[in-house]
């Protein structure tokens, strides 16, 4: 069901400079492989940054002359694992090969890219203000999308993401019928992250009513 190429990723370590650093994040995408246990590094990739996107705190490598873009190096992951990386990040990234510094060594390794310029700000992202203020959409959204992963192709979901997200939150939206099913059965049991992400939009617009009232 990958519409991409994931050569590059099976024959290079993975960077990663996001939220895949997140252990909660990493178990949901790989799923439910242990981050702890899995084998990886600190390793930072030479001549890039990391900020926040213009809408917020979502992490944009930019080229950056004489700087270094911090992030973590995952080494052995399954092909299965690797599958579903490349589903979550599809089709926004794209992995290319790049040169990374770890405390020992230049490592070659696989590196998921934008395939276009977004607008970022001059803010360095930090993955704690992230965890503090996006995580708990990241991780429902994250949940969602591997949810579908092996029921659509990447670029359906792509098309599709809004009227996916409208449904799942109970309003009426057009979904290709096998889309459709399984929104169905996600609206029976969500995921535990998408429950809770859920139950918190729901009580948002009542919180603000009391707050006015």
């Amino acid at each position: 069901m990958i519409q991409m190429d994931t050569a590059v990723l099976r024959t290079h370590p993975l960077f990663s400079f996001g939220t895949l650093q997140d252990a909660d994040v990493f178990a949901v995408v790989t799923g439910g492989l242990a981050f702890e246990q899995t084998p990886r590094r600190r390793a930072w990739l030479p001549d890039y940054r990391v900020v926040n996107a213009i809408d917020g705190p979502h992490p944009v490598l930019q080229p950056a002359a004489g700087d270094w873009a911090p992030g973590l190096l995952f080494h052995d992951l399954p092909q299965s694992v690797l599958d579903r990386i490349a589903w979550f990040e599809w089709p926004e990234f794209r992995a290319d090969r790049r040169t990374v510094v770890t405390e020992e060594a230049r490592r070659t390794s696989a590196c998921f890219l934008p395939e276009q310029t977004w607008p970022a700000s001059e803010a360095p992202w930090s993955i704690e203000v992230w965890r503090r203020e996006e995580k708990t959409e990241l991780l429902a959204y994250a949940e969602l999308m591997m949810d579908f992963y092996g029921t659509c192709t990447a670029e359906e979901l792509d098309t599709y993401w809004e009227n996916l997200v409208a449904r799942v939150q109970g309003r009426p939206a057009e979904l290709p019928p096998h889309m459709e099913a399984r929104s169905r059965e996600l609206l029976d049991t969500p995921g535990r992250h998408l429950r809770a992400f859920l139950r918190q939009t729901a009580q948002a617009p009542e919180d603000s009513h009391s707050a006015a009232s």
